[in-house]
């Protein structure tokens, strides 16, 4: 076999499949000693004001922020009765079609972590990484290309399923 074909060959099987969940690693550590007080996500991001951009594609969290290869999870409130819940709450949170994705919180309320907060890192299939933070609803993450979006994962402000 040519080293070109077998090259290209190796590097399909090290891209995640399309539709396929990425793998949800813990990785125990203390990446915010503020987890338990804090009652707002991505507090030192940037972001302009105003901006938002409609979902009209229908785009999953997931298909929005890039291609996941895996995600580490630091940092999970006190309210998951084991990393089995953690999981099956991101792969739910991926999974969701919001309407409208935004540059900045779009919500009034508390987004206190201590309970059902969740601090964790996304890598991508490009190399990159994002942070993510995520609470109940409500969902702040890093695309592939560094970019902050705010997400508030209700019924109402999502697409129906497909």
């Amino acid at each position: 076999m040519r080293p070109t074909i077998m090259f290209l060959g190796m590097f399909m099987l090290l891209l995640p499949v399309v539709g396929q969940d990425p793998p949800i690693r813990h990785v125990p550590q203390i990446v915010d000693s503020t987890f338990a007080e804090r009652g707002g996500l991505c507090p030192n991001a940037h972001y302009p004001s105003g901006a938002s951009r409609a979902n009209d594609a229908r785009l999953s969290v997931a298909q929005v922020l890039g291609p996941i290869s895996t995600v580490d999870v630091y940092q999970f409130g006190q309210s998951f009765v084991d990393f089995v819940a953690v999981q099956t709450y991101l792969l739910r949170q991926l999974a969701q079609r919001p309407r409208v994705l935004y540059r900045y919180a779009p919500w009034a309320e508390a987004t206190p972590l201590a309970a059902a907060g969740v601090l964790g890192t996304l890598h991508f299939a490009t190399g990159s990484t994002g942070v993510f933070e995520a609470t109940g609803v409500h969902l702040c993450a890093q695309d592939s290309s560094g970019v902050y979006w705010w997400l508030r994962l209700v019924p109402l402000d999502m697409w129906p399923p497909q």
